[in-house]
């Protein structure tokens, strides 16, 4: 989906918590977070945490000049 977005002039990011599955997919832009897969945008609930990644999504989307950018959250 990124790709087909991107190719029709539309820049994007995603967020990942599967850090081997993006080295190998190669996605445009990618936040790699902690956690179970289904919760990227964090835990239920948890408000601090969620405005952190999308945030951090944000500002990725902000300032990556160029595709291929992975910001890393899970450290």
């Amino acid at each position: 989906m990124q790709r087909y977005l991107e190719a029709h002039g539309f820049t994007t990011v995603g967020l990942s918590n599967l850090r081997r599955y993006t080295q190998r997919v190669f996605p445009p832009r990618t936040v790699l977070v902690p956690g179970p897969r289904g919760r990227t945008a964090g835990p239920a609930h948890d408000r601090r945490e969620q405005r952190r990644r999308v945030t951090a999504a944000l500002e990725l989307l902000a300032t990556a000049n160029e595709p291929g950018v992975v910001l890393d959250l899970t450290s």
